[in-house]
């Protein structure tokens, strides 16, 4: 096991896995289970990632955690939202070398995302990272935070609807609700806070223009 750890915390400190390497053979050789062909690629790039360092992966225990928790990541993400019992924790993401998801807001939204999601869409860190950081910009907009979300970070969600015309009133409609991020939490309450604010936003457009033309 000593060795097959070895070769992974060393492609961890230097950042240099890729697709096949580390390869399978050498996960079993540590005594870890879970990694097949079809996971082995995202599993290595979780190790590229940052915050995973040698120190994260220097015992079998700790690449059974990242393994484990690449594992339920790509299990939720099926492309059908709201199907999955158990959606991945805030440990599973840490594990793999996600940042700032760090409140069950966060958490719920982004399990909510990656449930909507196909496995191709967060097999690697930085696709998942970069919808972690949406999910954190709903929650600073929430709190009260100017300009949050953009509308590319809405996009990115998966939210529909939103447009350089109307991302000013949905960024508005998110400011007002609960500063604890418990009113966007859910990806539906949030395509459908987002629809309304967007349709109110077209009616007022609406108003102004007939006006204007009287």
């Amino acid at each position: 096991a000593t060795a097959g750890v070895d070769t992974i915390k060393a492609a961890a400190e230097n950042n240099n896995a890729n697709a096949t390497t580390p390869a399978q053979t050498v996960y079993e050789a540590a005594g870890v289970t879970g990694v097949t062909s079809s996971n082995l690629a995202a599993i290595n790039d979780a190790l590229n990632s940052a915050p995973v360092i040698g120190t994260s992966v220097d015992n079998s225990v700790e690449v059974q955690t990242l393994v484990d928790s690449y594992n339920a990541i790509l299990a939720a993400a099926d492309g059908s939202a709201d199907n999955t019992a158990s959606d991945p924790s805030q440990a599973n993401y840490e594990a793999v070398g996600v940042t700032g998801i760090d409140n069950a807001s966060e958490v719920a939204l982004l399990g909510d995302v990656v449930d909507a999601s196909v496995s191709t869409a967060v097999d690697q860190v930085p696709e998942l990272q970069a919808l972690a950081d949406a999910v954190e910009s709903v929650m600073a907009g929430a709190a009260g935070t100017a300009d949050k979300p953009t509308k590319a970070q809405l996009d990115a969600l998966g939210i529909t609807g939103v447009t350089s015309d109307n991302i000013a009133a949905i960024q508005q409609a998110i400011a007002v609700t609960n500063d604890d991020g418990t009113g966007v939490d859910d990806l539906t309450d949030l395509q459908t806070l987002v629809s309304e604010a967007a349709s109110n936003a077209s009616t007022a457009l609406s108003t102004i223009s007939t006006a204007a033309q009287d």
